[in-house]
């Protein structure tokens, strides 16, 4: 079991659960959660997002593809006594999200892995992005207007490794506007928190 503190608030976290790192420190730090949000937190791995989300929202919804990552986020809740009301649920992307939400946060997994590249373990699901880092992110964009509610938002974290022109492209398709809020430069990569929002609301 590993323990972080961040921004005064602890978690602990498994061996096979993602730890969180620099994205998901960019995306707390750059978190706009309005009083009384329905938040969606996508791939919720240790729960970092929703935890923090959970100061201002009304509801958070934690969703992962792993059993163990569910059972981290929801400790990590209890933890740090989140009050606001808080579900979580196992499932692939939006399988087992039928709602609409007014943010939605998405830390995808983005690294473009081979299939020679690839293992076994389940937790090499958080960052394994396919052989362009594109595999996961591609079919978000395709369903999550389905799940935005009429203001509804999405922070995103964007890697270079993933082709951002190609997530700029797909955001203006389905019809969101998306705003740079940070960068931050690294040996191997620079990641983005983005901010996406409909083009039909001013």
């Amino acid at each position: 079991m590993r323990e972080l503190v961040y921004r005064q608030k602890r978690f602990l976290v498994p061996e096979d659960v993602y730890v969180p790192s620099d994205d998901s420190f960019l995306l707390v730090d750059n978190l706009q959660v309005q009083r009384g949000d329905r938040v969606l937190d996508m791939g919720c791995g240790s729960g970092i997002l929703g935890v923090f989300a959970g100061e201002r929202a009304s509801f958070v919804l934690s969703v992962d593809v792993s059993p163990k990552a569910i059972e981290c986020a929801r400790n990590n809740f209890i933890l740090n006594e989140v009050s606001c009301k808080h579900e979580f649920r196992v499932g692939n992307l939006f399988t087992v999200v039928p709602e609409r939400f007014d943010l939605i946060l998405f830390n995808p997994p983005y690294l473009p892995i081979s299939d020679e590249e690839k293992k076994p373990e389940l937790i090499e699901r958080a960052w394994d992005g396919g052989p362009d880092g594109r595999a996961v992110i591609d079919v978000f964009f395709k369903q999550v207007m389905k799940h935005l509610s009429r203001n509804g938002r999405i922070l995103y974290l964007q890697s270079s490794l993933a082709k951002p022109e190609l997530t700029w492209y797909k955001g203006k398709e389905i019809g969101l506007k998306w705003k740079i809020l940070e960068k931050r430069s690294f040996f191997f990569e620079e990641l983005m928190a983005v901010l996406f929002q409909r083009l039909d609301v001013s």
